[in-house]
């Protein structure tokens, strides 16, 4: 539990709506030189959600682009036109920002409206849409970057979404690994033709399995090929 958060003041007088854990997160975020005052505050004042929710929840960020990835963990925090749900996001939350080749994943730390005075590291950069500004800032801890392939075996095809927000329910993989276990069929993480999605289940018609890509017959569940494609996933 939080217990104390501090605010500051700019010397031009702006009173920044964002309220930090440290003095050395406020210098972090605005620099030294810019700061005026720095004031403690009773954590009951902060905007951040430490409600008790899913754990098995992870907040994804899709559509970034690799250098939006390495500024969001240069300067601790992303931004975004929409707003996850106040429903589903907490303070500790798993998160994804996905880019075609890299993810970070860290943890939730606050989600705080844009301010282009505090949030200056992301003013150069608009949003895909340029009709539309920055209006949430969502920062994180505990963050690295991965390559793609290792996240997808980690939690499987990470498909975009319509908006760039989206969740994975890791209770559903944890459930369908365990289900496919039992089954013996691959994992739902494996490149092998049973999780392509050009794999077509022709075994009631005597038929066996077969590629759509090629319609001749697939040797085993195992089998795999340079045209592999996963299936679309419910767990994103």
């Amino acid at each position: 539990m939080i217990k104390k958060l501090y605010k500051i003041q700019l010397k031009d007088g702006k009173i920044p709506a964002t309220l930090y854990q440290s003095t050395a997160e406020a210098i972090k975020a605005h620099g030294a030189s810019n700061i005026a005052k720095i004031e403690e505050v009773p954590a009951k004042n902060s905007k951040l959600n430490e409600v008790n929710k899913s754990k098995d929840l992870m907040l994804v960020l899709s559509s970034r682009s690799d250098e939006d990835l390495a500024l969001s963990i240069k300067c601790g925090y992303a931004v975004t036109y929409n707003c996850p749900s106040y429903k589903k996001i907490f303070q500790g939350m798993k998160y994804l920002e996905v880019s075609e080749n890299l993810v970070l994943e860290g943890e939730i730390y606050k989600l705080d409206k844009f301010d282009l005075n505090v949030h200056h590291d992301w003013a150069a950069i608009l949003p895909r849409h340029s009709e539309k500004l920055w209006k949430w800032s969502i920062y994180h801890r505990n963050a690295n970057i991965i390559s793609m392939e290792e996240a997808e075996n980690k939690y499987g095809k990470i498909n975009g979404v319509q908006g760039g927000i989206g969740y994975i329910d890791l209770s559903e993989i944890a459930a369908n690994t365990k289900k496919q276990r039992k089954l013996g069929n691959p994992l739902p993480n494996e490149k092998v033709c049973f999780n392509c999605k050009q794999m077509m289940w022709m075994v009631g018609l005597g038929l066996g399995l077969k590629c759509r890509l090629t319609m001749g017959n697939i040797e085993n569940r195992r089998h795999t090929c340079d045209k592999f494609d996963y299936k679309i996933s419910g767990n994103t």
